[in-house]
């Protein structure tokens, strides 16, 4: 049996992205708990507003021996303190699951750059008075808000959106968030979607169409949840965003426990099979001017992803002449 050297096992592709992200978890871990004197350390414990919050009125001749453990906290070190939060969980997660990968170091150092610079951002715009047009925020509140932008960078873009938005009412801007969110399929976690991320799957419709095969070996999820989560996609993608909802279309189908694209059309074509059924099956969903059920039956079963479906979970392929047959002419 051959032993790879360690010059075959750190190569350039790999070795890089590790590099990179132990330099700046390094460098920003030195600025967030800095080694300092006596006399630093009595500047710092006066002027730290959250620290006063905790230990109170401390003696500034008193250094309390915790004091060692506390972080620098500012709105930068609190953004990456949330960005380490969140990636060292996701790193630990795909450690476990044997697909942990240069990419995901990369995915760390992407997330921590985001957050510190989503965070410089508003610093800005409170120091230069523009903040107050549109969010009021104090200096311990900004803290916190660093570190939840570090956890979800998201937030970041959305304070932006509604910022401008306040600031010009007539600024059109692009969409930040997707119409069909990958969050809204049952199961998903921030991990699955951060994982998922990574394989340029952002939104519903990329879930439904995404390559079953490729994403079992490199996710490594398990492959009945991956199946589960296409099939969910391409009933979402076929319903549409406008199927959201308490009333919207989806919701009706859930009730009657419809949940997934093969779960509707066994239950279309079961209908289609009986005497009195379809048209009770059709009332699930509006009939006008068309029976929606049949488009979307006939919209589902034009997804790409859709027979794989069907052959995982050992059904027959869809056979919509035999459901014709059934329907009045």
């Amino acid at each position: 049996m051959s032993r790879a050297s360690v010059g075959e096992v750190f190569v350039a592709e790999a070795a890089a992205p590790v590099v990179i992200a132990t330099f700046l978890t390094g460098l920003l871990w030195l600025i967030t708990m800095p080694p300092v004197t006596l006399d630093v350390a009595v500047r710092l414990l006066a002027a730290d507003p959250v620290l006063k919050l905790v230990a109170g009125d401390i003696p500034t001749a008193v250094i309390p021996w915790w004091y060692a453990l506390w972080p620098n906290l500012t709105p930068v070190t609190a953004a990456f303190l949330g960005a380490y939060f969140f990636s060292l969980q996701l790193l630990f997660r795909r450690y476990v699951r044997k697909g942990l990968r240069p990419s995901a170091y990369m995915g760390s150092v992407l997330r921590i750059l985001l957050s510190v610079i989503g965070v410089w951002m508003l610093g800005l715009a409170g120091s230069l008075g523009i903040g107050a047009r549109f969010i009021e925020i104090d200096a311990v509140s900004l803290i916190f808000l660093g570190f939840v932008i570090g956890v979800f960078p998201r937030v970041f873009m959305q304070i932006i959106e509604g910022s401008i938005k306040k600031l010009i009412p007539s600024a059109i801007l692009p969409g930040l968030k997707a119409q069909l969110p990958i969050s809204d399929l049952d199961g998903l976690t921030v991990w699955h979607e951060a994982r998922l991320e990574d394989e340029d799957i952002e939104n519903t419709p990329n879930m439904a169409d995404a390559d079953l095969l490729d994403l079992m070996i490199n996710t490594r999820f398990p492959a009945e949840r991956l199946v589960d989560w296409v099939d969910q996609a391409i009933l979402y993608t076929c319903l549409g965003p406008e199927a959201r909802g308490e009333d919207g279309a989806h919701a009706k189908l859930a009730s009657h426990g419809i949940r997934t694209a093969t779960a509707f059309t066994e239950a279309y074509r079961q209908a289609a099979m009986g005497d009195h059924d379809m048209a009770e099956f059709e009332q699930i969903l509006p009939t006008t001017p068309r029976p929606m059920a049949r488009a979307l039956a006939d919209a589902v079963d034009t997804m790409p992803n859709t027979r794989l479906v069907r052959v995982w979970r050992s059904l027959p392929p869809t056979s919509f002449r035999i459901v014709a047959a059934a329907l009045p002419a």
